[in-house]
């Protein structure tokens, strides 16, 4: 399983994102179900995460401003959300093992939720349900993908 950030302030999806259909792009969203602006998007976009101050741990001394710490409470953009959907593969492969990389892909697309207010539409060579080109198949549901896992 491959999953590929499809990064901030840019024009288009970078490489190696844009080069294999078999690469799952994530893009960034906001808490409020809209794209984070600086998110790239476009045709070879897949799907969206939480892409929005992420809490994660850093390294020891790592400075946020005038604080160090190991927690960072700001952590954001399409690196941000990327983790989330790798997380959601490992959860469909915990309870299915012998998911192939294809179908990981196409449940993770099934079963994104659309959120935002955008047009999702159906779109040639998107077959995984209604796709938008800012939000791909929308935000991804880890609940509902491991269930489907579980159903193959």
């Amino acid at each position: 399983i491959i999953v590929f950030a499809s990064g901030n302030d840019l024009s288009s999806i970078p490489y190696p994102a844009n080069s294999n259909s078999k690469i799952l792009v994530v893009g960034a969203m906001l808490q409020s179900g809209i794209r984070r602006s600086d998110s790239v998007y476009g045709s070879a976009l897949d799907a969206v995460a939480p892409g929005n101050a992420i809490p994660t741990t850093t390294l020891p001394g790592f400075s946020d401003g005038d604080n160090y710490s190991d927690y960072y409470m700001k952590y954001s953009g399409t690196s941000a959300a990327c983790p989330h959907v790798a997380g959601i593969a490992a959860l469909m492969l915990s309870v299915n093992p012998e998911l192939t990389n294809v179908q990981v892909n196409d449940i993770i697309e099934r079963t994104a939720r659309k959120v935002g207010g955008y047009n999702y539409q159906t779109t040639i060579g998107r077959n995984n349900g209604p796709w938008n080109n800012e939000m791909g198949y929308g935000l991804v549901n880890a609940y509902e993908a491991v269930l489907e896992a579980m159903d193959l």
